[in-house]
């Protein structure tokens, strides 16, 4: 790594930390070149703290993913762009490189890595970020009321074609929301702006949520969705919005290229000896293909192969782009392979450290009944099943499924049903009157399957629901005396507790209605205030159970705001409660200022119903004090 210009510097680990079980390696020594003190500073002693203390604050979560970042991935170089205090006490923007090396234990033992002082000014590049910051604001603003009031119709919309017209309102909504991410996080990219968030995540339920989205928009078009997981291992440590972000990126690509045939999710997942595992993510499609010339172009941005692909399409040609970035910044890696007029293999490798989990329970093998009109739409849900020792069997519908049942023979152990197998008339009661006391039926469902009647009949039959695709733990809830029956959730189900007083501080007349609405539809006590000022006469007046703070408010701000109720709390003026943002500054730096400034929790506009619920339930008091008439039900003012 030594450059000319470029400061070195090696930090020794602590010896014994498995880089399986650590984000952030721990330095027990360190050593800096006469470059790098001339860069940081005469004083800069070889101490392991001495690059980390010169980092400006808002990058240090940077600096941190991408040492760990290096020692997850040992061999491989990982770089991006920090702000540093320089010996002159400026603050000067610096490439920085490093890579680890482990011993025979798999514990990283050493990080080396060089600093180059970047031509760019700070205040330049700061601007650029301010710009970047606001952009993301305003444009996510008149969003969220779009998308929040889009919500809010279809869950009065009594019939199915105004359902089908608000459906695509807002599926448009959210391309158009996707689209504004990948334009802000390209730019952020290219100003080295972009971080991870390490935490602990459930792989397989992210793709498989991740899956679903996509779902709806390819219903009706011919196109069969396919999915599968290889392996038994779900929890990773990593950041789970870029992984999301990629996967969504090349499934999108994948729908759009695909008239006909499939597009299908395969995740395979390899133990390594040096201790991350190897993540192996690919999205197959049988769309248009292409040829060498254009596969080498498609991962440039604004490219799309070529010109009729973008007038056909349409799109920025951003999403390949960002997503071989976003992987690079993981250390890892987004390569593809096509044949023109057969498709396209977009393949993701990432090296994620497995967090322990408890090992599946064993269970006897037995034989399935698929009920399933068309084999071809879900051609790989046997040999999922047959993996975990079972035996299936294909039937068409569900008389044909009705009358074997009547005749005996070879009783199932389980039935899965399929939707296309299914109608209003199906007769499940008769099916379920067929078969031998005990046998598990479970209804696969697509997630925007929508028939109330049929899944009554289901709950009353003590039949279990469960949305395509299966994760692994879902799969194996299919398979064992596990299964119990349950309700589709089309829609975000009540809190468990209503009454729930909360406060929503927000400036935009149209968002302080979606914020009302909503929280109302779910059983909360609301109370609005237009600015920071107004937040405290609230709270002093009578402490809410929760605020929904937001950040940018003329006056006095929600930042500021959040800092002067929490001194009132720690007074004793106020009681505690949890204050959360809910704001269209989206960057990683406006959660860090909003966790800093006293928030327990930052929510990203545009609102959606399950988040929202998700921050309720989570933030709910054990013996939530009530505002308002309790005979009036929910209030706002």
């Amino acid at each position: 790594m030594d450059v000319v210009g470029e400061g070195v510097w090696e930090h020794e680990l602590t010896p014994g930390i498995s880089q399986e079980r650590t984000l952030h390696p721990t330095p027990q020594r360190a050593w800096h070149s006469p470059r790098c003190r001339e860069l940081l500073g005469a004083d800069l002693a070889d101490e392991p703290s001495a690059i980390r203390t010169r980092i400006d604050p808002p990058d240090l979560p940077r600096w941190d993913a991408l040492c760990g970042a290096a020692t997850r991935a040992p061999g491989h170089t990982v770089d991006g762009r920090l702000r540093l205090r320089t010996a002159d006490g400026s603050l000067r923007w610096f490439q920085v490189r490093m890579r680890a090396t482990v011993d025979s234990g798999a514990a990283a033992t050493r990080l080396a890595g060089s600093l180059r002082e970047l031509d760019t000014d700070a205040a330049p590049t700061q601007a650029k970020a301010a710009f970047l910051a606001h952009m993301s604001h305003e444009l996510r603003t008149p969003l969220n009321a779009v998308l929040g009031m889009t919500e809010l119709a279809q869950r009065l919309a009594t019939h199915n074609e105004q359902r089908g017209y608000l459906e695509l309102a807002q599926q448009s909504g959210q391309s158009l929301l996707r689209l504004i991410g990948d334009v802000i996080d390209y730019a952020r990219a290219e100003a080295g702006e972009l971080a991870l968030r390490l935490e602990t995540f459930d792989l397989s339920q992210l793709l498989a949520e991740t899956f679903r989205g996509f779902m709806p928009q390819v219903h009706g078009r011919g196109l069969t969705m396919l999915y599968d997981y290889l392996g038994e291992q779900t929890q990773f440590q990593g950041d789970p919005a870029r992984v999301r972000q990629i996967v969504s990126n090349l499934l999108a690509n994948a729908v759009k290229f695909t008239a006909h045939g499939h597009v299908a999710l395969v995740t395979e997942l390899r133990a390594q000896a040096d201790g991350p595992w190897l993540l192996r993510i690919q999205v197959h499609d049988t769309g248009t293909g292409m040829d060498a010339a254009t596969l080498e172009r498609v991962f440039r941005p604004f490219e799309q192969g070529d010109n009729s692909a973008r007038r056909q399409h349409g799109g920025t040609g951003l999403g390949l782009s960002l997503a071989r970035k976003l992987a690079a910044l993981m250390a890892g890696r987004v390569t593809a392979s096509s044949v023109p007029g057969r498709g396209s293999v977009f393949t993701v490798e990432l090296r994620l450290a497995a967090v322990a989990q408890p090992a599946p329970a064993p269970h006897a093998p037995g034989h399935a009944w698929l009920v399933v009109r068309n084999a071809t739409t879900s051609p790989w849900l046997p040999r999922r099943i047959e993996r975990l020792g079972w035996t299936t069997e294909l039937i068409p519908d569900l008389a044909q499924a009705t009358r074997r049942a009547l005749l005996g023979g070879r009783a199932p152990d389980c039935i899965v049903l399929a939707e296309d197998g299914l109608d209003d008339a199906s007769d499940l009661g008769a099916l379920r009157r067929a078969l031998p006391e005990g046998t598990r039926v479970t209804l696969l469902l697509r997630p925007d399957f929508h028939q109330p009647v049929l899944l009554e009949r289901a709950a009353r039959s003590g039949m279990a629901v469960l949305l395509k695709p299966l994760t692994p733990a879902e799969l194996r809830t299919v398979a064992s005396a596990e299964a119990r029956p349950a309700p589709a959730r089309s829609e975000p189900s009540t809190p468990m507790r209503p009454g729930m007083h909360v406060l929503v501080v927000e400036d935009n007349p149209l968002n302080q209605l979606v914020a009302r609405e909503m929280l109302m539809v779910l059983g909360m006590k609301v109370s609005v205030a237009a600015s920071g000022e107004e937040a405290l006469a609230h709270c002093l007046e009578k402490a809410p159970d929760l605020v929904l703070m937001d950040i940018q408010m003329p006056g006095m701000d929600g930042v500021e705001a959040t800092r002067r109720l929490r001194a009132l709390q720690a007074d004793g003026t106020l009681r505690p409660f949890p204050i959360v943002a809910l704001t269209a500054h989206a960057l990683a730096a406006d959660r860090q200022s909003s966790l800093e400034a006293g928030m327990d929790e930052h929510l990203t506009k545009p609102m959606q119903f399950e988040s929202l619920r998700t921050v309720l339930d989570q933030w709910r008091p054990d013996d939530p004090e009530l505002t308002g008439d309790d005979e009036n039900g929910p209030t706002a003012n």
